[in-house]
């Protein structure tokens, strides 16, 4: 009886990619949720073999990479002692990799990490003191609070390998495309670009800027970013790219 309470008590298999987050990362590291009973605790996805996960930061994680854009289904398998099994229900995850992102070639997207915190005092202090330990540049950052939560969204040059960084420092971690753009610090262009997007029935879901005297730069997510990238082509608005 005690196992099965243990069991009742764990109300999701997989905390992130949450229900509805499009994986847009050619390598993820799944955030598992498991009784503290457990000895170890095994994922396999698609239905294929199972496979250890890593305990780090009194978390699991499960290192998923080498997958293609669709559906795809995680089953989470915890062993207990004295030989218990417990196999939770399938989460079902969606991957998006744009050509830019699965070949590696310069790509006109870069990458917003949206970091899920409590909103009190000293978590923006944690956070950008894991970024200055490991020598991160900000692009553009913006925070947002939702009651008792905060979200702490920033783009950076230097993306490889941070979410791990984020995630085994304690931070859940969301990742969107993201696009850099410049245009003249006008109302009218501003107008422009949000007339753009509309009319295509692109609907933005995040947007934030500094001003550098006569110009702008803004990062903007979208729910649609292939179709965007044409878009903004055809409207003639400066996409910068990933190293710029």
């Amino acid at each position: 009886m005690h196992m099965q309470s243990v069991l009742q008590e764990t109300e999701v298999a997989v905390e992130f990619p949450q229900r509805g987050e499009v994986v847009r990362s050619p390598e993820y590291s799944l955030r598992v949720a498991a009784p503290a009973e457990a000895e170890t605790v095994e994922v396999s996805i698609d239905g294929g073999e199972f496979r250890r996960c890593r305990f780090d930061g009194g978390r699991w994680w499960f290192d998923w990479a080498n997958y293609g854009s669709g559906y795809h289904t995680a089953v989470v398998r915890a062993r207990f002692h004295g030989g218990y099994v417990a196999t939770f229900p399938p989460h079902e995850m969606q991957a998006e990799l744009g050509e830019r992102r699965a070949n590696g070639k310069n790509r006109q997207t870069v990458t917003q990490f949206s970091v899920l915190t409590q909103h009190e005092p000293g978590q923006l202090a944690r956070l950008t003191q894991v970024l200055s330990r490991e020598g991160i540049d900000l692009a553009g950052v913006v925070t947002e609070r939702f009651g008792g939560s905060a979200a702490i969204r920033f783009v950076t040059r230097r993306e490889s390998g941070l979410r791990r960084k984020l995630e085994t420092a304690g931070f859940p971690v969301v990742e969107a495309e993201a696009f850099q753009l410049e245009m003249q610090n006008r109302p009218a262009d501003f107008n422009k670009l949000a007339a753009a997007l509309a009319d295509e029935g692109i609907n933005i879901l995040n947007l934030y800027s500094t001003t550098h005297g006569a110009k702008a730069r803004c990062v903007v997510t979208v729910d649609q970013p292939e179709l965007a990238v044409r878009v903004l082509e055809k409207s003639g608005i400066e996409i910068l790219g990933a190293q710029d």
